[in-house]
């Protein structure tokens, strides 16, 4: 299973136009179209299934406290149906509470998760809180002895305790991976055009259409979050709902669908840095020359500024493709497993991969425990330090009340 979160804003400020779409106006003018600009906010999670399926959408708000009405969305277009308390009838798509997108996965109706954090984004308590929701539902089966596998980028939340307590936990176990930190973009399918891309680009469409259609109905003309909702409904359609659509960017991202491939280490970009490589497998050649080195200017002006530049470059990519690369990479990796078991340094997508480690196993979460503790350590002892002080403070005070003595002295 695959996730990445999407950030968004019920703001029009920043949405841009989408691709090929053109405005009329005056010969003299300039083409403008009014925007919402009421700032609002919010992430979403689209979590794939690597057959392409997608299992499950979560919706962030940035708050402090969920609300009902959120959840639930409004669509102040749609006519009510039934008597006043007929709420159930109203749920739905098209309805006047139209909900999350829903999906189908193994069997299993999987609805909307909605939930909230003060900036909106993701948090290791709430990715806690998004595998309950699908392990409440069985949506994987874990009769057969495999655990549900998720992969997931570098975010400072696949480190906290709480999410490491989560999938290391016997009862509840899940086998979570980290993508190279330094290279998402040539490997998560998150970040793909078939879902990112295409999901912004039709949230964008389907929040000008909104704010037209409420401009044209004489309501204000913003984007509450109980609209957002809908607006998500309508772009998960064009995006993470599209099962072929993701089969392509899983394929395109290296993951299936029959095999794994080395997709990241083949980017021309990556294989620059292979110990040993050369383009197209060619040294490069050389030219022929009748000047002789002593009538060259190596050291002054620019001509020296550039032959220093040269060199050092070419110190440096010794240094990395050179005979010992190897034993450089092995002492890089021993210095990265002493900073994990060291207090010093925090946990990070970068250490562990430097150490040789991708799985947020047990022994990533008891690195993270010790430091939580040792923490938790140093504030109870900087808590006891302040209340000594307060208590001596609080016997010389006390020693000079009881002189019973008058203001004056």
């Amino acid at each position: 299973m695959f996730v990445d979160e999407v950030g968004n804003n019920t703001s029009q400020a920043k949405d841009g136009n989408v691709g090929g779409q053109t405005f009329l106006c005056g010969k003299d003018g300039r083409p403008q179209n009014r925007a919402a600009t009421k700032d609002a906010h919010f992430t979403m999670l689209g979590f794939t299934s690597a057959n392409g399926q997608p299992i499950m959408c979560a919706i962030i708000f940035a708050a402090k406290g969920m609300k009902d009405e959120w959840n639930m969305g409004f669509d102040p277009f749609a006519e009510w149906i039934g008597e006043e308390n007929e709420i159930e009838k109203n749920i739905g798509e098209g309805k006047v509470y139209p909900m999350g997108p829903e999906c189908l996965f193994n069997g299993k109706n999987v609805p909307c998760f909605c939930c909230c954090s003060e900036s909106g984004s993701i948090t290791g308590k709430l990715l806690v809180d998004m595998l309950k929701a699908m392990d409440s539902l069985q949506v994987f089966d874990r009769s057969t002895g495999l655990n549900p596998f998720l992969l997931l980028d570098g975010h400072g939340s696949r480190f906290e305790l709480d999410f490491l307590e989560y999938i290391n936990s016997t009862e509840t176990k899940w086998d979570c991976c980290i993508g190279l930190p330094y290279g998402t973009s040539y490997w998560q399918v998150g970040d793909s055009s078939e879902q990112n891309g295409c999901f912004k680009m039709a949230l964008t469409k389907a929040k000008q259409e909104l704010v037209t259609k409420k401009n044209e109905s004489g309501l204000d003309y913003t984007i509450n979050k109980t609209d957002v909702v809908g607006l998500v409904r309508q772009a998960w359609k064009s995006s993470f709902a599209r099962t072929q659509t993701n089969r392509k960017a899983i394929a395109t991202r290296g993951w299936g669908p029959r095999a794994l491939n080395y997709n990241a280490l083949l980017h021309p970009e990556v294989l620059t840095s292979k110990p040993g490589y050369r383009n197209n497998g060619t040294e490069l050649s050389t030219l022929d020359s009748n000047v002789t080195p002593e009538e060259l200017n190596l050291s002054q002006g620019l001509a020296g500024t550039l032959v220093d530049k040269i060199y050092v470059h070419k110190a440096k990519e010794a240094e990395l493709s050179g005979a010992n690369a190897v034993d450089r990479v092995k002492k890089r990796k021993a210095t990265a497993e002493d900073n994990l078991r060291s207090h010093d340094k925090r946990v990070t997508a970068g250490l562990i991969a430097a150490a040789g480690k991708f799985r947020l196993s047990e022994d990533i979460r008891d690195y993270v425990r010790e430091r939580v503790q040792e923490k938790e350590n140093r504030e109870y002892s900087r808590q006891v330090q302040k209340k000594d002080s307060y208590n001596a403070l609080h016997a010389k005070v006390q020693a000079i009340k009881d002189l019973n003595l008058p203001p004056e002295r």
